[in-house]
């Protein structure tokens, strides 16, 4: 079953609700207050794998994870997968199999961080980085093993356009063994990763 949670951004507050979005519309709703201890400024990042319940926060500039192995119902102790100080944003995380992916931006070393667990979050491997210059974090999809991300940087302008680049990931995260100019300058929005791209990434070669 494909499922995608939301959650709306919260200020100076210690709940937090995520709303799990199944395929038949169903929603059930999480209180993760005892796993979030204290403020949380931006929207959190969710994802459900076989054993686990999965989300990302930012909290006091730094990116926190926490995982459920009981439906949402109590929460492991959190851990702080960011650098101390990295002014964490756009947060995405996604799963396959035991395999977690998170990502998210560290505006203090401008660029898109991410970290990888292969036994289901209970533990995490070192941080890698994608891009340079100012970056933006647009979105990450996943299917099967691969995985698109897709940020902005001006690493090339001096002016300030941003260029919009991809990366790819055959083996869910294990390498990103491909990155490449989707677009240069202006504003995209949002695009189906594994649809509209797949055609951009195929003759990138």
């Amino acid at each position: 079953m494909n499922m995608r949670a939301y959650a709306p951004a919260l200020t100076y507050t210690c709940v937090v609700f995520l709303s799990l979005m199944a395929e038949k519309a169903d929603a059930l709703d999480w209180d993760l207050s005892s796993a979030i201890p204290g403020s949380v400024a931006q929207a959190a990042g969710i994802a459900v794998s076989e054993n686990a319940v999965h989300a990302i926060w930012a909290q006091s500039g730094e990116e926190q994870y926490a995982r459920s192995l009981d439906d949402g119902v109590t929460w492991q102790d959190t851990l702080t997968l960011s650098a101390s100080g990295a002014n964490v944003y756009n947060h995405y995380i996604v799963t396959s199999g035991p395999v977690v992916l998170a990502f998210w931006r560290a505006a203090a070393g401008d660029a898109v961080v991410f970290a990888r667990s292969s036994d289901e979050g209970a533990s995490w491997g070192s941080t890698s980085q994608l891009g340079s210059g100012t970056v933006v974090l647009w979105g990450v999809e996943q299917e099967g093993s691969q995985v698109v991300v897709l940020w902005s940087d001006n690493r090339t302008d001096t002016g300030g356009d941003f260029d919009y680049y991809v990366s790819v990931s055959p083996d869910l995260g294990g390498d990103m063994v491909k990155s490449c100019v989707w677009a240069s300058g202006g504003f995209l929005g949002w695009r189906d990763f594994l649809g509209d791209l797949g055609s951009v990434l195929e003759d990138d070669s």
